[in-house]
């Protein structure tokens, strides 16, 4: 579990894993979501 803090409010907040789609704050209502890592471009030969 890894414990963070809500960037608007301060409240604390927990994460199950680090793979998480996103994360909610119950106490300002606001949820973030994780955008996936980029795929490498295969450059043609």
């Amino acid at each position: 579990m890894i414990h963070i803090e809500c960037t608007w409010c301060d409240a604390e907040l927990v994460l199950a894993s680090l793979d998480a789609p996103s994360v909610h704050c119950p106490d300002c209502r606001v949820t973030v979501e994780f955008s996936p890592e980029p795929e490498a471009i295969a450059l043609a030969a």
